[in-house]
């Protein structure tokens, strides 16, 4: 079974995350990073996969339930931030990196980073 970690769940994340576990089923392990808390214009835009009511909590964990709720499917979580310091420890035993970040630091410390996993840069 192979290991694959997307950072990032925001809209390329969520629903990457979320198709994904539809359509690989148990073949794959799938683990989200990100340290957000869904707000109010994750919801307005309607591009993320999250409620009204969720907002306030961290994506990571709705996002977590909300895949279980739509695919009888459980994910891996990370709560926290991608920095250069913590990236070769957060890569460990992974197969896969997927970047879905929105910002600059989190992609340039991917990007040192992958020096022994297949990453693949979305966005």
């Amino acid at each position: 079974m192979k290991s694959i970690l997307i950072c990032g769940a925001g809209a390329l994340g969520s629903w990457l995350s979320t198709y994904l576990a539809i359509d690989i089923r148990d073949a794959h392990e799938i683990t989200v990073l990100d340290r957000d808390l869904v707000e109010e214009r994750n919801i307005r835009a309607g591009t993320q996969n999250y409620l009204r009511e969720q907002i306030g909590f961290p994506k990571v964990e709705v996002l977590q339930f909300n895949i279980y709720k739509q695919c009888n499917r459980d994910i891996g979580t990370i709560e926290g931030t991608f920095m250069k310091t913590n990236a070769i420890a957060l890569l460990r035993g992974f197969n896969l990196m997927i970047d879905c970040f929105d910002n600059f630091e989190a992609r340039s410390a991917i990007t040192e980073a992958c020096t022994h996993i297949p990453c693949v840069h979305l966005g």
